[in-house]
């Protein structure tokens, strides 16, 4: 829409062209181009796709309403996560959280001034968060808001406590207004500290959940096992056995006990190693083996699988942050295709450990064990490794990398990533420097 196309016929070359004018208020205005296919044919087919292509852009073009609404959403979603507002908003939550919890406090009775107050004090809160809601819609209209989980989380809530207020006598409602107590739970999406721990935790659900069942499996072998060996025994109270391990959910019940070390060693355990006055040697093996391999192995197991996924979510999720950062503010966040690798080598303790990490790797990705590591090599051992998303070596990296030989052995190998490595926590510095020069940008240390 900003160019004008006009035939012509230049008899100083008898052929035929156009020329195309940008209009002065374009980009480069006032500016001409003539162009002169070989054949009147092949002009004319120029001209056609340039109007036909000119006319489309018209049509696709948004009107001018549709174009103060964009301006509007743009500066509702500007206002909306600016700090004053969102510092609001979380004191309105928390306010909320306080309200509920001096209500189940006082438990003020139906008709009592004090209980009108807290009525009061909801339908408020109510009426605000569903004017936030309405809000954040406007803002972030269609994808953006129905994409975030904790949008839908805050549309849920809101509208149940709506409903529960509006609706005040239809029977079940009354019931779904306990969920008001989950609306401080809209706080760990409004701090991004709060709202990084619960998506990390998220994040470490399912390696978590895998451990869990290996645990539950072990479990239940040894419940199994203590039914067959301890549901006759009389113990020196009497039918004791028959109490804790008489079946299957006893006996689980009793296992998840001594777990999670509630009097177990005086109240289960100690009845059945002498039960007649003599030690039993058999209940001792059995207990103390499911101490060591469930109490201090497998569950120590599930901890260890939780701090790690949850290590590495939040690492994730900060790197993320900090590229939205520097997006956001016309900064050019540096990312090379290494970088996982780099960022996963760079805690280590000791030189001798590094070394250590980088033999490994060298290992892990020369297939033919031949000592010498390949662009081949290079571009699929890195691919195979278990990072998301997948490391692409493209031949320029893997030539980067190898300093333009076809094949590097350990030595060079590991020369070059150490290089890469301090080049890495260089950039990482430069870049959490560069956000850290304005001042509204807090640095965020990744290395």
């Amino acid at each position: 829409s900003v160019v004008t196309v006009s035939a012509f016929v230049d008899s100083s070359v008898l052929n035929c062209g156009f020329e195309i004018r940008i209009k002065s208020d374009g980009l480069s205005g006032g500016t001409s181009y003539q162009i002169f296919p070989p054949t009147q044919e092949e002009c004319r087919s120029w001209i056609v796709q340039i109007e036909a292509a000119q006319a489309a852009k018209r049509a696709s073009m948004p009107t001018k309403r549709h174009q103060q609404l964009t301006l509007a959403q743009a500066s509702a979603s500007r206002w909306y996560k600016s700090d004053p507002i969102q510092f609001l908003i979380a004191v309105l939550i928390t306010g909320n959280f306080i309200a509920n919890a001096s209500q189940a406090e006082s438990r003020p009775k139906d008709g009592t001034p004090e209980m009108d107050m807290y009525n009061n004090l909801d339908d408020m809160f109510s009426a605000l968060f569903a004017t936030e809601l309405v809000w954040n819609m406007f803002a972030h209209w269609f994808y953006p808001f129905v994409t975030d989980g904790w949008n839908i989380f805050d549309l849920c809530v809101v509208t149940i406590s709506v409903l529960s207020r509006t609706f005040d006598g239809v029977p079940g409602l009354n019931t779904l207004r306990l969920l008001r107590a989950f609306r401080v739970l809209r706080l760990f999406g409004r701090l991004a500290s709060l709202r990084r721990i619960i998506n990390a935790l998220t994040a470490s659900i399912k390696p978590v959940l895998n451990a869990l069942l290996i645990m539950l499996l072990v479990v239940s072998i040894y419940s199994i096992l203590a039914v067959e060996f301890f549901a006759d025994k009389p113990g020196s109270n009497g039918g004791i056995g028959d109490y804790y391990f008489g079946s299957f959910s006893r006996s689980m019940f009793s296992l998840f006990q001594v777990i999670s070390g509630d009097s177990w060693a005086s109240a289960i355990v100690r009845e059945f190693f002498m039960s007649d006055g003599t030690l039993d040697y058999g209940a001792v093996c059995f207990f103390v083996s499911f101490i060591v391999i469930v109490g201090w192995t497998l569950l120590q197991v599930v901890v260890a699988v939780l701090l790690d996924n949850f290590t590495t979510a939040s690492n994730k999720e900060k790197i993320e942050q900090h590229a939205s950062l520097a997006d956001m503010h016309g900064k050019e966040y540096e990312h090379y295709a290494l970088d996982p690798v780099l960022a996963s080598m760079s805690h280590f303790d000791t030189d001798a450990d590094l070394s250590k990490r980088i033999l490994t790797l060298f290992e892990i990705i020369d297939t033919d064990e031949n000592g010498k590591l390949s662009h081949k090599e290079l571009h699929s051992g890195f691919y195979k490794l278990n990072f998301e998303p997948r490391i692409e070596m493209t031949p320029r990296d893997c030539a980067l990398l190898t300093g333009g030989k076809e094949a590097v052995s350990f030595e060079e190998f590991e020369l070059a990533v150490r290089r890469e490595l301090k080049l890495y926590a260089q950039r990482q510095m430069a870049n959490a420097m560069e956000l850290d020069s304005d001042s509204d940008i807090a640095p965020i240390p990744i290395v």
